[in-house]
């Protein structure tokens, strides 16, 4: 019981400190974020059904995503730290020792999230559709082992799944290469997204929030209610003094 508790008392701490940075943005005019509860929050973090998708969700990746895309226009636009696995060279890299589930590795993720990543810089329109797919094109590009320790796994589960078992052996089912041994079969993000982990989801959105605070467009906005505030101040430290003489 105390070692459930420890686990609630942590996945709820997650929780609030997700949900500040998001709240830290919700009302920011670039990203055209609508407010939205800690409960509904955390709830959308838990939707399962890939058949009624979160609208919260949608919306979260939606906006930090069109963000960092029209960043990308910017004089200066932002990179992320360490060496993205599609950026390695023909160096080593840290990425060649990961190994996800069932014996897959980044060779296995390759063909399938490079045709995403080619397409991840076009803006996902107001329906919504097809940002899950967008986001494996932003997790191959712009994720690392160090701001994300877990982007492999995660791409690796939104675009794939497990083989389902044959009614009965025979040679044509049999596995003939080491990629089919690994009893993975490619999906469709959209319709994998639900079945991520919440911690996972939530370690996705508070990275993306780390990207997208360091963009112009965010920080041009903060800068301006720095200086409305610092205007606001003045305006009260002259009332106080006003307010003394009388």
């Amino acid at each position: 019981m105390e070692q459930m508790g420890t686990r609630c008392r942590k996945w709820a701490e997650r929780v609030d400190e997700g949900m500040f940075k998001v709240g830290r943005l919700t009302t920011s005019k670039p990203l055209n974020l609508s407010p939205f509860t800690i409960d509904e929050f955390e709830q959308s973090l838990y939707h399962k059904d890939p058949f009624t998708p979160s609208p919260i969700m949608a919306e979260i990746h939606s906006c930090l995503i069109n963000t960092l895309i029209n960043d990308l226009s910017s004089a200066e636009p932002i990179r992320p730290m360490g060496v993205p696995v599609n950026q390695a060279g023909d160096g080593e890299n840290d990425t060649d020792y990961w190994e996800g589930l069932k014996g897959a590795t980044t060779e296995t993720l390759r063909p399938i999230a490079d045709d995403f990543a080619s397409t991840w810089t076009n803006p996902i329109p107001r329906d919504r559709k097809g940002w899950e797919s967008t986001l494996v094109g932003l997790l191959w590009e712009r994720g690392t082992l160090t701001s994300l320790p877990t982007y492999l796994d995660n791409i690796l589960h939104l675009t794939y799944e497990d083989k389902p078992a044959p009614t009965r052996p025979t040679w044509a089912t049999a596995p003939t290469s080491a990629t089919s041994a690994q009893g993975l079969i490619p999906s469709k993000p959209e319709k994998r997204y639900g079945s991520l982990h919440h911690t996972h989801k939530l370690g996705i959105i508070a990275w993306m929030i780390d990207m997208v605070v360091q963009t112009g467009a965010i920080r041009d906005y903060m800068e301006e209610s720095m200086s409305a505030l610092t205007e606001v101040r003045k305006e009260q430290v002259d009332v106080k003094r006003e307010w003394k003489k009388m």
